[in-house]
């Protein structure tokens, strides 16, 4: 640091303490211009991000609502009407057919009582690693019991 003042007060022909502002200034100016390329300022304020996440919670709730009150999906996943039609639990969870472990989407999944999205997540994540041999199965991922399981057989099977 001593060498670049005596730098300056030599080449500049300035004094020490004019020497030490004009290292300071430079200074500052070079770490303001790299810091703002480092650490871009964002334009989105407190009250914008606020904003932006509420109408995010309530397209979600628009979406429950309106999946609640569609019809069931007739998909490959649930087994035909008949003989495994479980019992209704709440509406718009399963109310027909019994749901296929090794091909039920993450949607169709969150249907099942007790089943969240994280659930679904580690069900699908256990299936692609190895796919279900048997209902009994789901006590290998975590967060599955067997009392969770009893409220699950209702609703799931495996061909």
């Amino acid at each position: 640091m001593k060498r670049l003042l005596s730098y300056f007060q030599k080449h500049l022909g300035v004094t020490r303490s004019e020497a030490v502002a004009v290292t300071f200034l430079a200074t500052t100016l070079t770490v303001g211009t790299v810091g703002i390329k480092l650490w871009p300022i964002s334009d989105t304020h407190d009250h914008a991000t606020a904003q932006r996440i509420a109408l995010m919670i309530d397209s979600i709730e628009a979406e429950r609502t309106s999946q609640a009150d569609a019809p069931e999906p007739t998909d490959s996943a649930y087994a035909p009407a008949g003989i495994d039609t479980p019992p209704t639990h709440k509406p718009g969870k399963v109310s027909r057919g019994v749901l296929n472990l090794n091909v039920a989407t993450l949607s169709q999944l969150q249907t099942l009582p007790g089943i969240g999205p994280s659930m679904a997540q580690r069900i699908v994540e256990f299936r692609q690693r190895r796919p279900f041999g048997s209902v009994d199965d789901l006590l290998d991922v975590r967060g599955i019991g067997e009392k969770k399981l009893a409220k699950l057989r209702p609703y799931v099977k495996v061909p």
